[in-house]
This record gives C-alpha cells, sequence and structure tokens, in this order.
C-alpha cells in the first residue's frame, strides 16, 4: 500500500508540472500531424590497439508522431512511438538494446466545459525477442508477447502544450509462452491473460524550447482497484537539440515501476546523435 501512496503522489507530481506548462494558444480546425524519424548509430574499428578495447556497432531507429483531427465538436488524436536499436561488442552476438512499440488513439468531446469527456485505447507491446544475458541468455519475452492493452473511459483537459486526462480503465496483459508478465502468483494455474480495473491518468507535454531545440514528456499511472500495490507509473522524458539541418543530439530518460514486470524501478538513459527528418 505504502508504494503505491509513493506512485500516486510521483504520478500527481507530473500532473503539477504539466498544469503549470506553457500553454500557446487555441487550437485550429482541421487535420494536423507531427512526424519525425531519426537514425543514430556509432562504430568502432581496432587493429593492434595497445590501449586496449574492442570493436563495437550500435545503432537505433526511431519514428514518433502524432495525428490530430480537431473538428467543433471532438478531436480525435492518435499518437505512435516506434523505437528498434541494436548493439555488437566484439566477438559477442548483436544484442538488443531499443524495443518499443507504443500506439494510443484517442476521441474527445468538446462540451465547452473546464475539463471533456474521452474515450481511449492504447497497445504497449514490441518488435522482437527479447533476452536476459548472464552465463547464460534467457529469452523473457518475444513478438506481442507480452502486449498490454488499455481501454480508458474519462474526463480531461487539453491545450496547446501539454494534455492531461483520468477515468476508469480496464487493462490487458496478453502472453503466449512468457506468461511471467501475466501469471497471478496467488493461484497454481499458468494464466495467459490479466485483466485489471483500475484508475489511469496520463499527462504529456510537448515543449519547444527554442528554435533547435524540443523538450518532451510523457506519464502514465495506473492504479488497480483490487490490488493497489500493482500501482504502475511509466514515465518517459525526451530532449531533441537540433545541431545542424538534419543532425540531432537527443537525450532519452526512461522510468518504469510496474509491480507486473519488475519489484522496484527500472531506469533507462540514452544519449545519442544522429540525422532526423521532420516530415511535418
Amino acid at each position: 500500500m505504502i508504494s503505491a501512496i509513493k506512485k500516486f503522489l510521483s504520478g500527481g507530481l507530473i500532473c503539477l508540472l504539466l498544469v503549470f506548462s506553457v500553454d500557446a494558444g487555441p487550437e485550429t480546425p482541421g487535420w494536423s500531424h507531427d512526424l519525425s524519424a531519426a537514425l543514430t548509430g556509432s562504430q568502432t574499428s581496432l587493429k593492434d590497439w595497445t590501449a586496449g578495447g574492442d570493436n563495437a556497432l550500435s545503432w537505433v531507429l526511431l519514428l514518433e508522431g502524432d495525428s490530430i483531427l480537431r473538428q467543433e465538436a471532438f478531436r480525435w488524436t492518435t499518437k505512435y512511438r516506434f523505437n528498434f536499436g541494436q548493439s555488437k561488442v566484439g566477438d559477442r552476438g548483436i544484442r538488443k538494446t531499443e524495443d518499443r512499440i507504443n500506439m494510443e488513439t484517442s476521441i474527445t468531446w468538446d462540451r465547452g466545459w473546464a475539463v471533456d469527456p474521452f474515450l481511449s485505447t492504447s497497445l504497449r507491446t514490441q518488435f522482437a525477442p527479447g533476452y536476459r544475458y548472464g552465463t547464460i541468455r534467457k529469452q523473457v519475452s518475444a513478438v506481442f508477447d507480452p502486449a498490454y492493452w488499455t481501454h480508458t473511459a474519462g474526463i480531461g483537459h487539453k491545450a496547446k502544450a501539454w494534455s492531461l486526462r483520468s477515468g476508469l480503465a480496464l487493462r490487458e496483459i496478453v502472453t503466449r509462452d512468457y506468461v511471467q508478465w501475466s501469471d497471478d502468483k496467488g493461484t497454481p494455474e499458468k494464466e495467459t491473460i490479466r485483466i485489471d480495473g483500475g484508475i489511469e491518468t496520463v499527462g504529456s507535454v510537448k515543449w519547444k524550447l527554442a528554435k533547435s531545440a524540443k523538450w518532451t514528456s510523457e506519464g502514465k499511472l495506473f492504479v488497480p482497484l483490487t490490488d493497489t500495490d500493482a500501482t504502475a507509473l511509466r514515465t518517459t522524458h525526451s530532449l531533441a537539440v537540433t545541431l545542424a539541418r538534419y543532425l540531432t543530439i537527443r537525450l532519452r530518460f526512461q522510468g518504469n515501476n510496474d509491480p507486473t514486470a519488475f519489484e522496484g524501478w527500472q531506469l533507462k538513459e540514452a544519449l545519442t546523435m544522429g540525422v532526423q527528418y521532420d516530415f511535418f
């Protein structure tokens, strides 16, 4: 219960930061798109290098975008976040370093209130098998195994630079072979599907710090009604700075606290440089 309260307070802090973000003014009707692709990488080759070291090669491909249809009565928003990357050091095999499929679509009805009703559904999964490396390599996940589906109905507020919403949610964790993600440890059966009803709060910020710098933050808090100790908080923060027309340096930080995956915080930080193209 204490861990759930801590995560709830952390999620509340994220929400407060969103509320005090800059609002850039009214929105215009019609379609708007924000789509960018980036490819980053590094390569090192050594021969007779007396100081030591090893050959290395790594790369990451990223595709992120938002598509929004604004009408007088409603707003339809679709978000997509795709990442995939690998690395190879010396004689070790190729290892995955990035793998993310995040998609979400929502419809919000504009009632002219301070908050508006919405419906949303989201999917979070991966492109390729995942392994843990130790004395032996052990596979722990696969394509769409696990897959997290979340369906939410509630109220929210959308401004130019930020959005915040909360509502009743149904979360499904679907697996095939790697049931550790969905299994109820309190029963002898190995469940391949876990369904939790709860409350989901989602916030996001997209802030242009300067002409060549953009900050984005996204946070999701899910509180199961029947097991608050399984409260999950996921955050992603990214700073992208354009150094030249197509050259970008990107700093990304992820923090996850989800007991269905791991007891405690999972943290990931990545600093990359490469080419980026903005389609819109």
